[in-house]
């Protein structure tokens, strides 16, 4: 049996074709969407999800532009999202309750931030963080700062993980790895011969990039049509998952070989 490598896995071009389908697919479930306004989990998957809209597109434009670093910090925030819309969707009180204890742990680490920078700040800011933290805590408790690997962990989404740490250390993080973009070395890999303000990218990575940008934008368009009943949407959502999946399916047989 013969098999054939897929070739526009790495075409940027095509790629670019299924962020569109992704974007429609995103305007679909937004419209299709039923929110109820008592209902914290619903509304904050979809503002997740408008918020995924604008990164896709954002990542879309940076390809185009050659900033391809860029697009895949952006892409990681994408993989954010979709793990906590997953989260959102499998159990929206205790996902929500998550994002709270995170917005008082955050809002705790800032105040008290202020609180020890004696030179930095005046007494009585100081004073006022004080005492907003003492509102704070008595609201809403101390709250506990969100992960992304155990909001991954809880969810089906938790073998994308691995994309989200690979963005993290090439390109979010002022790694080795990140670094090393800006650094030329002979083919014999000796000494460094010269540096370059523009990042050093593989062949493929632009195309790397959108597919990734795509899967983490599947994710959440299915997440955020559990969580707020957007069925209707669901042959948009599917004409986009072809789309994908034409380009990502493993290489089928296409003759056999006695």
């Amino acid at each position: 049996m013969i098999e054939t490598p897929r070739s526009d896995i790495h075409d940027a071009a095509a790629w670019h074709d299924v962020v569109e389908r992704m974007i429609e697919a995103g305007a679909a479930v937004a419209a299709a969407a039923k929110v109820d306004s008592g209902n914290p989990a619903q509304i904050t998957g979809l503002a997740a999800l408008f918020r995924a809209l604008q990164h896709i597109q954002g990542v879309r434009l940076l390809v185009k532009a050659g900033h391809v670093v860029e697009a895949r910090i952006i892409t990681r925030s994408l993989f954010e999202g979709m793990f906590m819309t997953a989260d959102l969707a499998a159990d929206g009180a205790a996902a929500f309750r998550a994002l709270v204890d995170d917005h008082a742990a955050s809002k705790r680490s800032r105040g008290e931030q202020i609180i020890q920078l004696n030179d930095t700040f005046s007494a009585a800011k100081a004073d006022t963080a004080r005492e907003h933290l003492r509102l704070l805590t008595a609201k809403i408790g101390k709250g506990r700062m969100m992960r992304p690997k155990e909001i991954a962990a809880r969810t089906q989404m938790a073998g994308a993980y691995m994309f989200y740490s690979q963005l993290s250390n090439d390109s979010a993080h002022p790694s080795l790895n990140a670094l090393e973009r800006h650094v030329v070395r002979p083919e014999d890999g000796g000494l460094i011969s010269e540096m370059t303000a523009a990042p050093q990218l593989d062949s493929a990575e632009d195309a790397e990039t959108l597919g990734w940008a795509c899967m983490a934008m599947l994710g959440t368009l299915v997440s955020v049509r559990d969580l707020t009943n957007a069925f209707a949407a669901e042959p948009t959502i599917a004409a986009a998952s072809d789309a994908y999946m034409a380009l990502t399916a493993a290489p089928g047989p296409v003759g056999e070989e006695e």
